[in-house]
């Protein structure tokens, strides 16, 4: 065979293949969404659902690419699995991706996303939370792409963030590919020591005992045998996905709560040893002051800042994506700063420990000043603590009520907290008063009627 015969052979082959393939590439582009339906191959489905998901398309052209995917994958049990999920998913980053795994040609895909969308109708449900994202990609510092988020949620009341990873494992495949899941596990637990926000590893079969420690001993809340269905819920042994909504609620408020008082405390405290610090120097610099009772003052100011500082900074880092460098930076400090502001009060007692000890204060002033300072630590932590649960029933505006009431109530109960204890030490020192008085007198009695005898 010459070389002409073989380029003839090798281009009537070229031909033959294209023309193959032609057909079906012609099939997959022209395919609409109302030709999609029940075991449409996925390479034709794919493109159809893609397009219904481009930029600029409108929310009923997503909803009907969501419910013609569910309609390949599940047929006429499609709206049992999608439920109330579709508005949410349509309008929600990551849906495509989920329309995709519910049209998958693979069971354990289609299996995967029923049970993300069905998680997903359970938040969308609950008034205390909105779904933010699904299947959100998480990448690394080289932009490589090492997991996904499988739902992220808003707790409203707080503003917080939290992540929620989706399993339908059964225990075997747990046992097969423990070391995967312990991973995930411990991504999740990286993420909630990074930026605050809760996070749950929850599985639709029982969750074997040593995921269970593992997922313990990392602190992250984790669930077996979770059913969306309120009648599936009353079998014994289920946990209904109620309770892991309302465990999230309350976690995501305590620790809200928490850095609530933080902040409100700090300010009152920064504000009120501020204005004494700024005081006490200028009596210094004039001659007629101490250092060390301006240092004092100082060192406590500081630690006031440094509370309101790691309340604040943790609370904006519970708020912003965990994937960011904001969330990393607040994160940090706001671990940091509380522990900082504790070691600053620790030195502010220090200092009057040796004001004491060196003569500068007597035992009345020391009581003195050690009783009304405790009094406003300890008047300004209730009243703030107070004031943020008072927040908490501010319903939808507990984002702000909250913080609000604590500052409030840290300044109040600091005012109230310092005055009874200064009427306390008053009173008792008055006493001590009229008590020495009366023996003074009782004393000089006593000697002038023996002069007199």
């Amino acid at each position: 065979m010459n070389s002409r015969q073989c380029n003839w052979m090798v281009r009537i082959a070229a031909c033959i293949l294209t023309c193959s393939l032609l057909p079906r590439t012609v099939h997959a582009q022209e395919l609409t969404l109302e030709q999609l339906g029940y075991q449409t191959p996925y390479r034709l489905a794919k493109p159809a659902i893609e397009d219904a998901f481009r930029r600029g398309s409108s929310l009923d052209h997503r909803r009907q690419a969501l419910v013609r995917a569910a309609n390949k994958g599940y047929g006429t049990r499609a709206p049992n699995v999608l439920g109330n999920a579709t508005n949410i998913l349509a309008s929600t980053p990551g849906g495509m991706k989920t329309a995709r795994g519910l049209a998958s040609d693979s069971q354990a895909q289609r299996k995967g996303a029923a049970r993300l969308v069905r998680m997903v109708d359970a938040f969308g449900a609950d008034s205390r939370y909105r779904v933010i994202d699904v299947e959100q990609n998480v990448y690394n510092r080289r932009g490589r792409m090492v997991t996904d988020r499988d739902l992220v949620f808003r707790h409203r009341a707080s503003g917080s963030l939290g992540r929620i990873e989706v399993k339908d494992a059964i225990p075997s495949s747990q046992y097969s590919n423990i070391q995967k899941y312990k991973r995930q596990i411990r991504q999740l637990a990286a993420e909630q020591r990074a930026t605050g926000q809760p996070q749950a590893f929850v599985n639709r079969r029982p969750l074997i005992p040593a995921l269970q420690k593992f997922a313990a001993q990392q602190g992250v809340a984790a669930y077996g045998n979770v059913v969306t269905s309120s009648a599936s819920a009353l079998k014994a042994g289920h946990v209904p996905v109620s309770r892991v909504l309302d465990d999230l609620d309350r976690a995501a408020t305590r620790q809200f709560r928490m850095r609530a008082v933080s902040t409100g405390f700090g300010l009152v405290m920064a504000a009120a040893e501020g204005g004494h610090a700024f005081q006490k120097w200028n009596d210094y610099l004039a001659g007629n002051g101490s250092a060390t009772e301006a240092s004092y003052h100082t060192l406590m100011a500081s630690s006031g800042a440094s509370f309101a500082l790691g309340g604040v900074s943790s609370t904006i880092a519970t708020q912003v994506n965990a994937s960011s460098r904001a969330a990393a930076v607040l994160g940090r400090v706001g671990r940091y700063a509380g522990p900082v502001g504790g070691v600053l009060m620790a030195g502010a007692f220090g200092v009057q420990g040796y004001q004491f000890y060196s003569g500068e204060l007597n035992t009345r002033q020391f009581v003195y000043a050690t009783s009304t300072t405790g009094g406003a630590f300890g008047g300004g932590v209730a009243g703030a603590i107070g004031g943020g649960a008072l927040g908490g029933f501010g319903g939808p505006a507990a984002w702000f009520t909250v913080p609000a009431g604590a500052i409030v109530g840290g300044i109040a109960g600091a005012w109230a907290g310092q005055t009874i204890a200064t009427f306390g030490v008053e009173s008792y020192y008055s006493l001590l008063d009229a008590e020495q008085q009366d023996q003074l007198v009782a004393s000089l009695r006593e000697l002038y009627e023996n002069r007199s005898g």
